[in-house]
């Protein structure tokens, strides 16, 4: 997947996740929990929802990544190099 649809499904995602998320506005490089109402059971619905669009396992010590637009992209590009 390129940059762009990786990013794409992220957002659509996070809406299923957190539908009063402004994701227009969304700040790729600051963290969901201080932009919106966004928890840690959020985070692990988050990442299961992302194995789940991509078919791939992330591990726990990954999630951290995921905390942000480009950091999750960031990472799911990584994966998919390595693979």
């Amino acid at each position: 997947m390129t940059q762009a649809q990786l990013e794409a499904l992220a957002r659509r995602l996070l809406a299923n996740i957190a539908p009063e998320a402004d994701l227009e506005g969304l700040d790729p490089d600051k963290a969901f929990r201080d932009q919106f109402a966004f928890d840690s059971v959020d985070c692990l619905r988050f990442a299961l929802a992302l194995e789940k669009a991509l078919e791939i396992k992330i591990p726990e010590a990954a999630y951290l990544r995921l905390g942000t637009l480009n950091g999750c992209v960031s990472y799911l590009q990584e994966r998919q190099a390595a693979a």
